[in-house]
């Protein structure tokens, strides 16, 4: 929230004591990047006089604290892999890319989902289609278990072999082509979606592309891609208001709830979708 606010204060919402929270919370999960940050940011705003004792001891004892964050704190980039600091001021982005972060909007945390864009000369409906066809890529991965395990039968033999995680990654297509346009990409300020061609939308699998489609609400609102780079990781779109979840919390607050956590919106409820007119095919 406060990398999305910048210089914007939400109304009666102070924002010294959302920093101080930052500033505590960081301190606690040894998130001392972001805790220093918090109280640099505080020294500028005008706090209560009664506080002003117990920051500077609060601001002093992080002193004694290492400058970097705990490993694993900080979120790394899904497009660039990158890592980023916890808070930047300048936007929920990459500084590195300039990638928007996604975040499941039960718990905010990021997810791996990197966004590409379509071919001028594909429509929508043409995409979608593309992504359900089978091709040999999409078979490609299924002998190996959902574990990550890949069992081989021999004549006197039978092994079971663990394979390296990033392993489907380097041998993704998609992933290839993100990793060649961020050596291309040398301004974050310019980010731009990663083209895809017609042949890269076959290699993809539907199961593993999001698509944040919200013409029911404005018929003009440009619909965004996104690909899921760690397939193990199950994820799931509410139709409605397009936010992502963690499928299992998803679920979790669906059955709690009967909605969808963010927009209320439940399953099965009329949703009015405007399908685009296919242009015919030019010969």
């Amino acid at each position: 929230l406060l990398n999305i606010l910048g210089n914007l204060s939400p109304f009666n919402i102070s924002k010294v004591y959302v920093l101080y929270a930052v500033a505590k919370l960081g301190g606690s999960l040894e998130a001392y990047k972001a805790a220093r940050s918090s109280f640099d940011k505080l020294q500028i705003l005008k706090v209560p006089s009664e506080w002003q004792e117990m920051l500077d001891l609060e601001n002093l004892k992080l002193r004694t604290k290492p400058y970097h964050d705990k490993e694993g704190s900080s979120p790394v980039c899904n497009r660039c892999m990158k890592e980023n600091p916890f808070l930047t001021f300048e936007g929920d982005h990459c500084r590195y890319c300039g990638h928007p972060f996604l975040r499941n909007f039960i718990s905010f945390d990021t997810v791996p989902l990197v966004e590409f864009a379509l071919p001028k000369d594909i429509s929508h409906n043409k995409a979608k289609q593309f992504l359900k066809e089978p091709t040999s890529y999409k078979g490609k991965k299924q002998p190996k278990g959902a574990d990550g395990w890949t069992e081989t039968v021999g004549e006197d033999q039978q092994m079971l072999s663990l394979a390296p995680q990033n392993e489907d990654l380097e041998d993704d297509p998609f992933f290839q082509k993100v990793t060649e346009y961020c050596e291309l990409q040398l301004d974050p300020d310019r980010y731009s979606p990663v083209p895809v061609t017609k042949e890269l939308l076959l290699q993809m699998n539907m199961e593993e592309v999001f698509i944040e489609d919200l013409t029911h609400i404005c018929p003009t609102y440009p619909r965004k891609y996104y690909k899921n780079m760690v397939p193990e990781v199950a994820m799931t779109m509410c139709e409605k208001c397009s936010k992502i979840f963690m499928q299992d919390e998803y679920e979790f607050a669906y059955m709690e709830g009967k909605c969808c956590p963010f927009c209320r919106y439940s399953e099965g409820a009329e949703l009015h979708v405007e399908e685009e007119e296919e242009e015919p095919d030019k010969l």
